[in-house]
């Protein structure tokens, strides 16, 4: 950008001004200026960002540490349940009575029984005969009727005989019939016993396998929950190491920017005197840029810088531009105007090499010419308002 004329109407103005306005103007420009001396270049030297806290650092080392705790149980406890998976209780046979051998319930003493049983009836026999013999010998029955009796009579203990061992083989029977069926449902209990107790220890195998495997997560839980609680109290003694690092820094840029602040109030203090008593000035062309053509290429710069990232463009007076000389490098001087101002081309510290230049004032300078253009930027910086600039 550059500010072309061929001519330009130059003015001399020799200026009375009161003398106690005058005296007032400086008191309070020398102070702005000195407010500006106490400027520090020096950067900032304390601590930005804090970086982890011991607690975060332990509580990441505890959950890195717990992963895996707990997988031992789970895989026991999957074992067991596999197991369980596979059981099969044992079959239940229901016995039968048919086809049953029972002589091996039979009474070993039911021989004894009969024999003493038939051992009576015989007797029984012989002594009627004994009697029917007796009967016969005074003749008291004929020969024929002495046989019919002895007949009758061995029949009659024939059917007795008979009757007692059917009786006697009955009960042993019955007796070995109810046996086998006392051990058919003594068997059928025994395996009903037996299934029973494999499902229960079935059962119990399966619970043993949950409360393994409910072992294993809470052991993982605990330690995840360890690991959380000490790292959220990291997280607060981060969050407040990083809260005191960040008032100090606070702090730093309030006592940057608290000269430019100080400078400013002065210097708009001295904006407002002193008064013109008496003033006479000249004209004459010269080859000079025109101050009009500056202060156009002045609002093309404050237009072009406006907003310029971090420089808070646009901040305190209305069209200000940053014109700090901090943030100015590779500067040369271009040309004087008529108000003695220096005017330089140069780039700003954000700007590449192959950029081209821009140019302007430097507000540092401008401070003593046009204080009322200088405002301090909310970064700290000087901004010069190009349309205040008489």
């Amino acid at each position: 950008m550059s500010v072309n004329g061929s001519t330009k109407e130059k003015t001399n103005t020799n200026n009375k001004y009161d003398p106690q306005f005058l005296s007032m103007f400086n008191s309070a420009f020398n102070p702005a200026l000195d407010a500006l001396g106490q400027v520090s270049n020096d950067p900032y030297s304390g601590t930005l960002g804090v970086g982890l806290d011991p607690l975060q650092t332990q509580a990441s080392g505890m959950a890195q540490a717990n992963a895996g705790v707990g997988q031992a149980q789970l895989g026991q406890a999957g074992g067991i349940a596999s197991g369980v998976a596979g059981y099969r209780p044992n079959q239940v046979q229901a016995g039968q009575l048919a086809g049953m051998d029972y002589s091996q319930y039979m009474n070993p003493y039911l021989d004894e029984v009969l024999g003493s049983t038939m051992g009576a009836i015989d007797r029984q026999r012989q002594m009627a005969l004994v009697g029917n013999s007796q009967a016969a010998g005074p003749g008291a029955w004929g020969g024929s009727r002495h046989g019919v009796a002895d007949s009758l009579t061995n029949e009659a203990a024939l059917r007795e005989a008979s009757s007692a061992a059917n009786n006697i083989y009955a009960q042993g029977f019955g007796q070995a019939q109810q046996a086998g069926q006392f051990d058919i449902n003594a068997l059928m209990q025994g395996q009903l016993a037996n299934q029973s107790a494999g499902l229960q220890g079935a059962g119990l195998n399966l619970n043993a396998a949950n409360s393994i495997a409910g072992f294993g997560q809470q052991a993982n839980q605990m330690g995840a929950n360890d690991a959380s609680l000490i790292g959220q109290f990291g997280n607060v003694a981060q969050q407040t190491s990083q809260n005191a690092a960040n008032m100090a820094y606070q702090e730093f840029l309030r006592q940057q920017g608290l000269p430019y602040q100080q400078a400013a109030a002065y210097g708009q203090l001295a904006g407002t005197v002193p008064q013109l008593v008496d003033s006479k000035s000249t004209t004459k062309t010269t080859s000079q840029p025109g101050l009009a053509q500056i202060l156009q290429m002045g609002g093309q710069v404050a237009g072009m810088f406006m907003g310029a990232p971090g420089m808070g463009g646009g901040g305190g007076m209305g069209g200000s531009v940053p014109s700090d000389a901090r943030l100015k490098r590779d500067v040369e001087h271009v040309l004087t105007d008529a108000k003695g101002r220096n005017w330089y081309e140069y780039r700003y510290v954000w700007q590449d090499d192959d950029e081209p230049k821009q140019r302007g004032v430097m507000a540092q300078e401008i401070l003593s010419t046009d204080p009322q253009a200088v405002s301090v930027g909310d970064n700290g910086y000087l901004q010069v308002n190009y349309g205040a600039l008489n």
